[in-house]
């Protein structure tokens, strides 16, 4: 009779076992998926709250970069000293790629001052007599600004624009300049730069 009893309560204690072993992938999965949803709507809340707040200012950011690829001759030379405003609010308001990109254009821009030693009438920040280097340094400051603006559209909108079409909107003849030695050079040095 304790034969029995034995085998039953045995019985009963394997399938509650097995029960709870079978219910546990499910319950920690279940867990699993809990906290990341969690995650994911706190950054959606947040993400949600600092667009509304700053709406205004995500679009004046994005204009101004806009201005200086237009005009980068005269705002680039006027960057380091006077739009400091800009390289703050595209660090506020950036993800970290765009911030790394606008830290390397900063620093090629500080990289080339010191080249051009203060001469404010140069082409772009860099003259230094030799028209392909002066070339290149040119390209780099328009690469990285291009890149910094399709950067902060993908951040603000979702949507990849290509720095080859902001191209072909600065430079009429880009299907040209696309082929030279200069472009290809600069398009290397600032690729190097971002894999770093």
């Amino acid at each position: 009779m304790w034969n029995t009893i034995f085998n039953v309560v045995v019985i009963v204690l394997l399938t509650l076992l097995y029960g709870a072993i079978s219910k546990l992938p499910s319950t920690v999965s279940d867990l699993v998926v809990e906290k990341y949803k969690s995650k994911s709507s706190k950054e959606l809340q947040r993400e949600i709250y600092f667009r509304e707040i700053s709406g205004k200012d995500v679009r004046d950011l994005f204009s101004e970069w806009l201005d200086l690829l237009i005009e980068t001759d005269t705002k680039v030379k006027s960057l380091g000293k006077t739009n400091i405003k800009l390289i703050k609010k595209t660090i506020l308001y950036g993800s970290a790629e765009t911030v790394k990109i606008c830290a390397l254009f900063m620093n090629h821009i500080y990289g080339a001052n010191s080249v051009s030693k203060g001469n404010d009438n140069q082409n772009l920040i860099s003259e230094n007599g030799q028209k392909e280097e002066r070339d290149v340094n040119n390209l780099i400051t328009l690469i990285y600004v291009n890149r910094i603006i399709c950067s902060l559209k993908r951040d603000f909108t979702g949507q990849d624009v290509t720095t080859d079409d902001l191209f072909k909107i600065r430079i009429t003849d880009f299907n040209e300049l696309e082929n030279t030695v200069s472009y290809k050079k600069a398009l290397d040095t600032v690729n190097n730069k971002l894999k770093q």
